[in-house]
């Protein structure tokens, strides 16, 4: 094999030759089906949804219930700190 000139550059950026196809049995259009059907990404039908949107929207709704939840946390932190002060300062009328 002939190795062209920039081959030590290539090699540097880390392009490293795998394998040499040879041009009689390459066939672009096998190739692009074979990449397509093993696609996590996107299903290659006409009414495929990509999935990175699925993935983005978990992301989004994990956010939003994290927000809900930190805010229930802090609402009943603050509901339990009122509830001391108030029994501390004896503002509470016992009913026992």
């Amino acid at each position: 094999m002939d190795w062209p000139v920039d081959s030590g550059r290539r090699r540097e950026e880390g392009h490293v030759l795998v394998a040499t196809t040879p041009r009689a049995g390459f066939d672009v259009r096998n190739l692009r089906t074979a990449l397509q059907s093993v696609d996590t990404w996107r299903r290659w039908d006409r009414n495929a949804r990509p999935r990175h949107l699925g993935v983005e929207e978990y992301e989004s709704r994990r956010a939003a219930q994290r927000r809900v939840s930190r805010h229930s946390d802090m609402y009943a932190k603050v509901g339990e700190g009122w509830d001391r002060y108030a029994w501390r300062t004896k503002s509470r009328v016992s009913m026992a």
